[in-house]
């Protein structure tokens, strides 16, 4: 019995004890510049309704450009800071803005997330009550941290 208890122990707790990850600082900003890499110059950044922010849902509230060479500029120390977005002068639609999805240039699908108009969780915009024709435009600079510092 005590030969079976050692063994269950072995076994079982480095296998299933939960570890908490590190990345180094170069890993990080390889892994942000990466995703740069994918987003592209000039993709789409539409604001849209709903909190469902797991693929492309919602309504389509407005849609701004990312910068012509390129969304983001190069991580440092794990931080990727945006380029100029250029605004939406012209909203398509009426509602509350929730989510962004982020775009290729080609209209392929790279990532989703939260707007809000505090700062505090995602991408902050400057006004979440969005009325067909006005101008959208995000609030400052978008930065993004890689996980795992």
């Amino acid at each position: 019995m005590r030969t079976i208890l050692a063994w269950l122990k072995l076994w079982f707790v480095p296998k299933f004890a939960f570890y908490t990850r590190f990345d180094s600082v170069g890993l990080r900003d390889a892994k942000n510049d990466a995703h740069d890499l994918e987003i592209g110059a000039s993709a789409l950044f539409q604001i849209k309704t709903l909190a469902a922010i797991q693929g492309p849902t919602g309504v389509l509230l407005a849609e701004l450009t990312g910068n012509a060479t390129a969304f983001f500029g190069a991580s440092a120390s794990g931080v990727l800071t945006s380029n100029a977005i250029t605004a939406d002068t012209s909203a398509n639609a009426t509602g509350t803005a929730a989510h962004y999805e982020l775009l290729t240039s080609g209209a392929a699908y790279v990532e989703s997330g939260l707007c809000d108009t505090g700062g505090t969780d995602g991408v902050t915009i400057d006004n979440d009550s969005i009325v067909i024709t006005q101008t959208v435009q995000v609030s400052g600079n978008w930065t993004k941290t890689a996980p795992n510092a």
